[in-house]
């Protein structure tokens, strides 16, 4: 079983910019990992990637 953690729970920011895709668009979803340390949290992630990075969120569709 997958346990799918929300954004709310692990405190995510909020992100700067959003475009979304229709579901019936979609054709597939790419899981990514981490290679940091394992005491690495989602948080620290998508604080690297919006403050290091000048993304506008965490770049996952999913953090394992």
């Amino acid at each position: 079983m997958v346990t799918i953690i929300s954004r709310a729970s692990w405190g995510a920011r909020a992100p700067r910019s959003r475009s979304t895709v229709a579901w019936s668009r979609r054709t597939g979803f790419t899981v990514h990992y981490s290679a940091g340390p394992t005491s690495q949290t989602a948080r620290q992630i998508q604080n690297f990637h919006m403050d290091s990075n000048g993304w506008a969120d965490v770049g996952y569709n999913f953090l394992v």
